[in-house]
């Protein structure tokens, strides 16, 4: 049988419970001719089970797992290299799923504009059933790699890109994915380098919220992050896009020399959110304020301020 033009990767640990309906999503898809690909790290509960009884019933399930745990990242840096020789690609959260139209649109649109590289739906944020927030569309439809680039990196703050239907070649010519924090920007900032994104507004990969990515502690537990990354994330990130851009991947080899240096520079201001770091900054000294009865007020104002600019979290 030859390989379907559409290959989907489902990144799966310890999900017996919802991984399923992410399975079905996908199996439901109102475009048929697709091949899922299950690669699960070392489960230790019902994944497996589940996975397994899915692959028996449906064909186009290839389930694999992994003698050995991987970690997130290297789960999905596998599942890139074995899905990007397939025309289009994505990935799926093992506990998010997608709408019934969401493969046939965003295909339906990356073949009749070949200049775009990635098309996705909107993401819903879902909390205990309910949908509780809607990403804003990103739209990069420049001619210019950099001003592509630069223009994601003031946005990427919701990365819904990362989710969407890929061309395999943008996604080869960007992985693999870098284990570090705010890694899947990374990727998708080399992405945006090769072609254009477009996202549709009216079918959408909805996103459980409680995950790894609930907050930046949790991913710092999946990868590893450095002292003092859980104080000033988007300092550590900032670099991190600066280095990749200037001497890191490939991708941004298309661009010469004091073009890189301008973007690097620009996308590394890009994604600091300056609300989050002033308030990492301060924070320290003005939680202590909460400790003594006469200075307890000045917390609380700090708190409600900080919270009313965007930052921090409730006293």
């Amino acid at each position: 049988m030859s390989r379907p033009s559409v290959v989907i990767g489902i990144p799966a640990f310890n999900r017996g419970d919802l991984v399923g309906h992410a399975i079905e999503s996908v199996l439901t898809q109102t475009w048929p001719d697709l091949q899922l690909v299950i690669s699960d790290d070392a489960s230790t509960d019902a994944t497996e089970e589940v996975c397994s009884r899915w692959a028996e019933v449906d064909q186009r399930v290839k389930y694999i797992r992994q003698p050995v745990n991987l970690g997130l990242t290297g789960n999905f840096n596998f599942l890139f290299a074995e899905c990007s020789r397939a025309d289009f690609v994505m990935m799926l959260s093992d506990d998010d799923w997608l709408d019934p139209d969401y493969v046939e649109r965003c295909r339906a649109e990356l073949v009749k504009r070949p200049d775009y590289v990635v098309v996705a739906g909107t993401s819903l944020f879902i909390r205990e059933g309910e949908a509780v927030a809607e990403e804003s569309p990103m739209q990069l439809r420049d001619e210019k790699p950099e001003r592509r680039v630069s223009a994601y990196y003031r946005s990427v703050f919701e990365c819904g890109a990362y989710y969407g239907l890929m061309r395999g070649s943008a996604l080869s010519a960007a992985m693999p994915m870098p284990d570090v924090l705010a890694n899947d920007w990374i990727l998708v900032g080399r992405v945006v380098c090769v072609g254009k994104v477009m996202t549709l507004t009216d079918t959408h990969v909805n996103r459980r919220l409680g995950g790894t990515s609930e907050s930046v502690s949790s991913v710092l537990n999946v990868v590893g992050g450095r002292l003092g990354e859980a104080r000033l994330p988007h300092l550590y990130t900032s670099f991190r896009v600066w280095r990749d851009i200037v001497r890191g991947s490939p991708v941004f080899g298309v661009l010469n020399a004091r073009t890189r240096l301008t973007l690097s520079a620009r996308a590394a201001l890009g994604v600091i959110d300056w609300p989050s770091l002033a308030w990492h900054l301060t924070e320290p000294s003005a939680r202590a304020l909460n400790g003594w009865r006469s200075t307890r007020w000045a917390w609380v104002l700090y708190a409600r301020l900080t919270r009313a600019l965007g930052a921090g979290r409730k006293p």
